[in-house]
């Protein structure tokens, strides 16, 4: 599915700072990705709380087409 590719593919650019071993956190990039696209579709996605970061303006384009791809907008 072309949401979870562009999930994966913002999660494999951030760099954790937890101190939980890899093996054990699980991944949070879907919030920043969620609420990216809360935005897009009008909605108040809210800001995220720090060590979590916004998406840069090349990956919220790259959420605008896949939301276009898959009929959201």
């Amino acid at each position: 599915m072309p949401l979870w590719s562009l999930i994966s593919k913002v999660e494999r650019k951030r760099e954790s700072i937890s101190v939980i071993p890899a093996c054990l956190r699980g991944s949070y990039a879907y919030m920043g990705v969620g609420k990216a696209a809360m935005d897009l579709v009008g909605l108040n996605g809210g800001p995220l709380r720090l060590p979590m970061e916004d998406l840069t303006a090349a990956e919220r384009q790259g959420l605008k087409e896949v939301l276009k791809e898959i009929g959201v907008l």
